[in-house]
């Protein structure tokens, strides 16, 4: 009976107790012991439950990182997010594309990530609007926040070399 134009806010994350149920299954698939409760919380902490990173993450595990081993290891996370990083994938390359194509939002995001400013978050901001649609921002206590720790890294590491260069 409602306006069927109805705004999709749906947070496509996967929280911790979500994580937990596909690290079991691969746990049981693979014969792979996992300290899951670890791991399930690790992979939210780094990606906050973005899914592409938590499944890309898990498959570098799986794939690159420890093939045919019956055990991930608690430094095994570290070791994928590194190599995460340091990897090009379709996911980065567009987040990369949506900030080097349009300057004032190349500008606002380095403000954040790199400059540290606090900056109060509000939809209704055309950038932070923009920046929530591309997930490089969410909203933290009031303020614009990188969406997770991966993204934050990436960005940072990105903007610095390219002022490094500048210079």
């Amino acid at each position: 009976p409602w306006n069927i134009a109805v705004d999709f806010d749906v947070d496509l994350s996967l929280f911790p107790h979500e994580i937990e149920p596909m690290l079991k299954d691969y746990s049981s698939e693979k014969n792979v012991k996992i300290d899951i409760p670890y791991f399930k919380e690790k992979l939210f902490y780094y990606t906050s439950g973005y899914p592409f990173l938590v499944s890309y993450t898990c498959k570098l595990l799986d794939e690159q990182i420890l093939p045919g081993k019956t055990t991930w290891r608690v430094p095994d996370i570290e070791t994928a997010i590194n190599r995460l990083l340091k990897e090009s994938n379709t996911n980065f390359d567009s987040l990369i594309k949506n900030l080097e194509n349009n300057p004032e939002l190349y500008a606002f995001i380095k403000t954040i990530a790199v400059e540290g400013e606090l900056i109060s978050y509000h939809v209704t901001d055309n950038l932070v609007s923009l920046a929530k649609t591309y997930g490089i921002l969410r909203d933290e206590k009031g303020n614009c926040a990188i969406h997770n720790r991966v993204y934050e890294q990436l960005i940072y590491d990105h903007m610095t070399l390219k002022l490094i260069r500048q210079e």
